[in-house]
C-alpha cells in the first residue's frame, strides 16, 4: 500500500511532466483535457461511489488553489491581491 506522503510525491513528479504539454495550450484546451482525463479517473470506479469520488476530487482540487497561487505569486507570474479570491 502507497503512503500519503509516497502518493504525493509521485503526484509531483507526474505534474511536472505534465506542465510542458499544456503549457501554451489554450484555456478550453487544457480545460477539456483535464476533464476527460478525470473521466477516465471516475470511470474507473463502481458507479455507486463516483459521486462521493467526485466530491472527493472537487475538495481536493478546491484545498490546492492557494497552494497554487502562493507558487504563481512567488515565482512573479501573479501578484499578491490574487491571494484574495483563493480564499473563499
Amino acid at each position: 500500500m502507497i503512503t500519503r506522503e509516497e502518493a504525493i510525491d509521485a503526484a509531483d513528479e507526474l505534474v511536472e511532466l505534465i506542465k510542458p504539454l499544456l503549457a501554451g495550450q489554450s484555456p478550453i484546451v487544457v480545460g477539456s483535457a483535464l476533464a476527460q482525463l478525470v473521466a477516465i479517473l471516475l470511470a474507473g470506479h463502481h458507479p455507486m461511489i463516483r459521486d462521493a469520488a467526485m466530491t472527493v476530487l472537487i475538495g481536493l482540487v478546491h484545498d490546492l488553489i492557494s497552494v497554487e497561487v502562493e507558487i504563481l505569486i512567488e515565482d512573479g507570474e501573479i501578484g499578491p491581491e490574487w491571494r484574495e479570491g483563493s480564499k473563499q
